[in-house]
């Protein structure tokens, strides 16, 4: 971030979605969910999320591998009742699907996705319903990205900005 304001010369803030993310979890009741980053990549994530509730619930993550028949993930720890699984983009689906699926075999019996960015890519990605999600949360911040289902909420980039703003 402290490059880009160098090269362009302006004042530039970071966001994390972690506030935004938090109110959303906490106004549906999910804030002692066991949060669940679908890869390492989103630990980071999760972890901001897990803060930001104040959750002395740890986060999990899952260890993904990825093959010629596709993405398979292990998950190591507890898993609570509820879940909430916490990535930066839902594309095709797989890394998702395949968290979700190991979930159900783990005993969660709510499972939900929220993503910062959905671009909803093929038709894979419907499969998270079928292992379990019951939502999917994401921001309208892909520009013509479409809401593809009663499961799907699209929330607002510009409450998203607001909210960590006007902390």
């Amino acid at each position: 971030s402290s490059r880009a304001a160098e090269l362009l010369n302006l004042p530039v803030q970071v966001l994390s979605p972690a506030p935004f993310i938090a109110a959303v979890l906490r106004s549906r009741n999910l804030a002692d969910s066991t949060l669940i980053a679908p890869d390492a990549g989103a630990a980071a994530r999760c972890e901001a999320v897990r803060l930001e509730l104040r959750s002395m619930q740890p986060i999990l993550i899952a260890k993904k591998t990825r093959s010629s028949a596709g993405v398979s993930t292990k998950l190591s720890g507890t898993v609570s009742k509820s879940c909430v699984i916490i990535d930066d983009i839902l594309d095709t689906g797989a890394t998702l699907v395949a968290c979700a699926r190991e979930l159900q075999r783990a005993g969660a019996e709510e499972i939900y996705v929220f993503v910062t960015h959905g671009l909803f890519t093929g038709d894979r990605w419907q499969e998270l319903f079928a292992v379990g999600v019951k939502q999917i949360w994401c921001t309208n911040s892909v520009p013509g990205a479409q809401t593809r289902g009663a499961n799907i909420e699209m929330l607002s980039v510009t409450e998203f900005a607001a909210s960590i703003l006007m902390d």
